[in-house]
């Protein structure tokens, strides 16, 4: 486990909210056709990220 503040969780939570609209966004480009499987691959990534990264257990100091 990491030792972390307040700010550091609000951080990871802001970057797996980036993965999550990343992820959004090849969600959209393969519904309007563009290289759908390609896309459907980095959302799927991007949202297994978003899901780590929200998994990471922080530990107060």
């Amino acid at each position: 486990m990491l030792q972390t503040s307040a700010r550091d969780e609000a951080l990871l939570e802001d970057i797996a909210s980036l993965f999550d609209a990343y992820a959004s966004d090849s969600e959209a480009m393969a519904k309007r056709g563009y290289s759908k499987r390609d896309n459907g691959i980095r959302a799927k990534v991007w949202r297994e990220a978003a899901a780590d990264v929200r998994s990471i257990k922080l530990v107060s100091e």
